[in-house]
């Protein structure tokens, strides 16, 4: 019990720590929509299939997950489903693959924003003005798949050097809006349907698992995430006798970013079963701090082996099992 209370009380301060950043608000609509569709990239990333506890033989998984996240009336929900697989190599080298799709779902509130919007390179009108959210609605996907080599170790650290490549869709996203501080106020919509490639290098530090509660493990682990190509934000916005399309020489927006995340996985010796609780806490400290405007972050993720291996080491700590192996 021990043990449990002091990952507690270090959860809690860590929490407590990482949400005084605060949340800046004020961002203008563009930037909240380009944020909107970046922070499920990084729920992904984080949801990357992990080493498994007995390293030394072959282990298919399922992943589940969810994310949502909200900013300036926008919102979005994104389901996640992905599979893995993790296939030893030798006794200090395994490899980790996967794939995975997640689902996006746009929607939004009406009423007025506190950042307002911002359009650089159209004359027809101001550079900022404020305005009133009526209608939000679209839809995307994110797939793709990873594959990374682990360096096995029994000490310590395992680590991950991999690479990830996947497509962004943005079917629909649309946002319709009413001035309301021109001399002649009008009504407009904002069209932010694109495509994007997103590839990338990636390298994971974990932890070796360690006992939390009966056949409870904890494991943090540590990841740096360089993404490319950066591209400009798509973003076109037309109404009654105008239709714009933002020039990219001028435009402030970038998708995607770089990524630095941390989480701490919970997984039963038993069932094989895993929650990255870590990883929930994490996103809802620190994803308003890299994207600013997004507020009341929301990320689960569900791993579930598959097959033989549902059911492994019953009975018995990993670390135990692969020093067997080896003698």
């Amino acid at each position: 019990m021990r043990k449990v209370h002091q990952f507690t009380r270090y959860g809690c301060i860590g929490l407590g720590l990482l949400t005084s950043f605060g949340v800046r608000a004020g961002e203008t609509i563009e930037y909240v929509a380009e944020h909107l569709l970046e922070a499920p990239i990084n729920a992904q990333s984080l949801s990357y299939p992990l080493v498994p506890l007995n390293d030394r033989a072959a282990e298919p998984r399922l992943q589940l997950g969810y994310s949502s996240f909200r900013g300036e009336k926008l919102k979005v929900g994104v389901p996640m489903l992905g599979v893995s697989y993790f296939a030893p190599v030798s006794a200090r080298w395994g490899l980790l693959a996967s794939a995975f799709y997640d689902k996006y779902r746009i929607s939004g509130d009406k009423g007025a924003t506190t950042g307002g919007v911002r359009l650089i390179d159209m004359t027809e009108l101001p550079k900022r003005f404020d305005a009133v959210v009526t209608d939000v609605r679209g839809s995307g996907r994110y797939a793709g798949a990873s594959v990374s080599l682990a360096l096995l170790s029994d000490s310590t650290w395992t680590w991950q050097f991999g690479m990830a490549t996947a497509v962004l869709d943005v079917e629909r996203f649309d946002v319709d809006f009413d001035t309301v501080s021109l001399a002649t106020n009008l009504s407009a919509t904002f069209d932010y349907r694109s495509r994007y490639r997103i590839n990338t290098v990636f390298a994971r530090a974990e932890l070796k698992s360690r006992n939390l509660i009966g056949d409870i493990e904890y494991r943090p682990h540590l990841m740096i995430a360089v993404r490319f190509p950066r591209v400009a934000f798509d973003e076109r916005v037309y109404g009654a006798g105008f239709d714009h399309r933002s020039d990219v020489r001028f435009s402030g927006t970038h998708i995607p970013d770089e990524f630095i995340g941390l989480g701490v996985s919970l997984e039963s010796r038993r069932s094989g079963i895993s929650v990255d609780l870590g990883a929930t806490l994490y996103m809802y400290a620190f994803e308003p701090v890299f994207h600013k405007g997004i507020s009341t972050p929301l990320f689960v993720t569900l791993s579930v082996p598959l097959g033989s291996t549902a059911r492994r080491s019953i009975g018995r700590h990993p670390q135990q099992v692969d020093t067997g192996i080896l003698r």
